[in-house]
């Protein structure tokens, strides 16, 4: 019998026998036997299994640095992000307002190509109190959206009350928003 042996090339080994005892890896038990050309060099293999480490890659400082200081940086901002944030009522000026009546309306329609779409918006018609005097306007109180159905759903309800705001200044921009429904 001999030993665990895999061939290495098609001439023979330093063993003297060709290519079966090269690196000690398969074992062949008769020596005699033609094993499908085993002895003729066809299960030849080249040096390739075996492999020289390499040196590990150098590390860059500067690039580690960077690194840590960048994910400092996004704990930083998650973390004390929702106090630098002012709230909704705090960026706005808002009102209580009743509402008196509701519609949907066709806010703007897209066509291309491929056909069209109709996108829609929910007004409602709100009584208000600025500067001491009552104002009675239709106001936009939805995102905008091309689900018709999805608005038909917000009005329901028969909402009766809503928030009206507007951006400090420009009391001609002012919005609605449903109760219920964020904006």
């Amino acid at each position: 019998m001999e030993g665990l042996s895999v061939t290495s090339c098609r001439r023979p080994s330093k063993h003297g026998t060709d290519c079966l005892t090269c690196c000690g890896l398969f074992s062949f038990f008769a020596a005699k036997t033609d094993y499908n050309g085993a002895r003729k060099g066809l299960w030849c293999m080249s040096h390739s299994h075996i492999r020289v480490p390499r040196p590990a890659p150098q590390r860059d400082p500067w690039l580690e640095f960077v690194v840590a200081a960048s994910i400092v940086v996004l704990v930083a901002l998650l973390a004390f992000g929702g106090f630098v944030g002012r709230s909704f009522d705090e960026t706005n000026v808002t009102a209580t307002g009743s509402i008196l009546e509701t519609r949907i309306v066709v806010d703007h329609i897209l066509d291309s190509q491929y056909g069209g779409r109709i996108f829609y918006r929910i007004e409602a018609r709100t009584s208000y109190e600025f500067q001491g005097q009552s104002q009675d306007r239709w106001l936009t109180a939805s995102e905008i959206t091309t689900a018709r159905e999805l608005l038909q759903a917000k009005l329901a309800s028969r909402p009766k009350y809503c928030v009206v705001y507007w951006v400090p200044g420009h009391s001609e921009n002012a919005k609605c928003r449903l109760s219920g429904a964020t904006e």
